[in-house]
């Protein structure tokens, strides 16, 4: 039973913390980057789209032991908007596939089929 209360936390946690994503860029005026950004000097340089790369954000705070993961950037501009994007969570006992729908990337937890 504290393994499913314990979960239901985290998931709660991290659903906050993705919905204050777009918030965050607005009042801060800065662009969060989930994932990496190709160098506009490079930009064939960036990562190969599909494969998936591990964040490592401070403007993303996950319960210990989790881990995020993108397959193509999720940028949230200074305005607040959001590119959208698929965001693969992971823990010891639980993966979660969240659809994060441009323009304001509200959270939406896919179905497990």
């Amino acid at each position: 039973m504290y393994g499913s209360i314990k979960f239901s936390l985290e998931k709660s946690d991290i659903e906050k913390s993705l919905n204050d994503l777009p918030f965050q860029s607005f009042t801060l005026k800065k662009r969060i980057v989930l994932g990496t950004e190709s160098d506009p000097q490079n930009p064939d340089e960036g990562p190969a789209e599909g494969i998936d790369q591990q964040i490592d954000s401070p403007f993303l705070k996950l319960p210990e032991g989790w881990s995020a993961s993108v397959s193509d950037s999720i940028v949230y501009r200074s305005d607040g908007f959001c590119s959208g994007g698929l965001i693969k969570l992971k823990s010891e006992d639980h993966n979660l596939n969240y659809t994060l729908k441009a323009p304001n990337c509200a959270p939406v937890l896919e179905e497990k089929s």
